[in-house]
This record gives C-alpha cells, sequence and structure tokens, in this order.
C-alpha cells in the first residue's frame, strides 16, 4: 500500500507543477472531487480537474513564477481492502524567475482514496493502484473559515461548514490573471498580506 501511495503522490506534485494537466487529472477517480478554501466552488470530474490544472500551470507561467507542491507526513489510515484515508501537509512555494522561493500558504490535504485493480486483479503483479475520490485541503490559519480536518485515528468526514468567501470562483474560461494580483484566486487574503509586509 505505502509503496503504491509514494508512487501516486510523487507523480502527482510532478505532473500538476509540470503542466501535465490531463495525467495530474487521472490521479483521481472520474468523479473524483477537488475543495480548497482557496477556489470557493469544488472542482469536480475529470474535464474541470483538468481545466484546472492546466489553468493553474498557466497562471503561473504567466506571472513568471515556477510554483512548487510539496507534500510531506503522509499519515494513511486503510479503512478496508478498498478504501482509504490520507493526511498530509502540503505546502505551495512560489519562485520568481530570477528571484528568491517563497511559501504561499501551508495546508493540510485530506484525501479519501479508492482502489483500482490492475490488470491480473488486486492480488496480481500490478496489484492495482490508488486514486483520490475527494480531496478536502485545509488552510493554516483558517482566513477562510474553513473547518479543521478530522483528528488522525478517526474516517470522520471534517464537520463544520465553510463561511462564504470573497475569492471569485474558479472559472477555466475566464482570462489569465499574475499568481497573486488582485482578484486572482490565489490572491492573498488581507491578513495574509498584512503577515507578508510584517515580514519584509
Amino acid at each position: 500500500m505505502f509503496e503504491s501511495l509514494h508512487r501516486l503522490y510523487g507523480a502527482q506534485s510532478h505532473l500538476i507543477d509540470g503542466g501535465r494537466a490531463r495525467e495530474w487529472a487521472a490521479t483521481f477517480t472520474p468523479d473524483g472531487e477537488f475543495r480548497s478554501p482557496t477556489y470557493p466552488r469544488p472542482v469536480v470530474g475529470t474535464a474541470e480537474l483538468a481545466a484546472f490544472a492546466e489553468r493553474f500551470f498557466a497562471d503561473a507561467r504567466a506571472a513568471g513564477a515556477t510554483v512548487r507542491h510539496v507534500l510531506t507526513n503522509v499519515h494513511a489510515e486503510r479503512a478496508d481492502e478498498r478504501t482509504a484515508l490520507v493526511h498530509a501537509y502540503l505546502q505551495i512555494v512560489s519562485t520568481p524567475d530570477g528571484g528568491e522561493p517563497h511559501l504561499d500558504r501551508m495546508t493540510v490535504v485530506t484525501d479519501e482514496l479508492v482502489r483500482e485493480d490492475g490488470p491480473d486483479g488486486p492480488d496480481g503483479p500490478d496489484g492495482g493502484r490508488w486514486l483520490i475520490r475527494r480531496r478536502t485541503v485545509h488552510r493554516d490559519g483558517g482566513p477562510d473559515g474553513t473547518a479543521a480536518p478530522p483528528a488522525l485515528g478517526t474516517t470522520d468526514p471534517p464537520t463544520g461548514t465553510a463561511e462564504p468567501s470573497s475569492r471569485p470562483a474558479y472559472d477555466p474560461n475566464g482570462p489569465a490573471a499574475p499568481i497573486g494580483a488582485a482578484g486572482h484566486p490565489n490572491a492573498p487574503t488581507g491578513r495574509e498580506q498584512d503577515t507578508k509586509e510584517r515580514q519584509r
């Protein structure tokens, strides 16, 4: 299990950061969901997930930045032979062309996984692979009122309701805008911007 999870999460970061949007979307189930306070509307299904990843990469390049997803501290809980719950820390790090890297945000991801059989079945040489059915992102500091992730050792879904966000809804067909620019879904909130100013 842990070897296949290592492949899944290693591939995910490289795929989205390298602009390989369709391959990144294929790490989710066909009806997979991505929920994040940065994007008020969930991204659902292969087509939307691919468009989301394409836009993310395009916006980074338009801003003259290289963005990395750094996922660590993976904690997997096996619910049964075909489902699992995973918690991990995810840092979004941006490096402007010719500049220094900086941390955009620190998050915890909670993934609900399902196992897809390999060509020889779950016990064959391939052993199948894990796909993400639902990803929920929780931002440290909770600027958008997100619920805290579930406690480790439980498989209960997160409790609480996110407050309405002032961030624009994700629109894969909208005009590209530099990451961090006002009105962009990745733009820092007022509190985040105040923190950055104090750190300068």
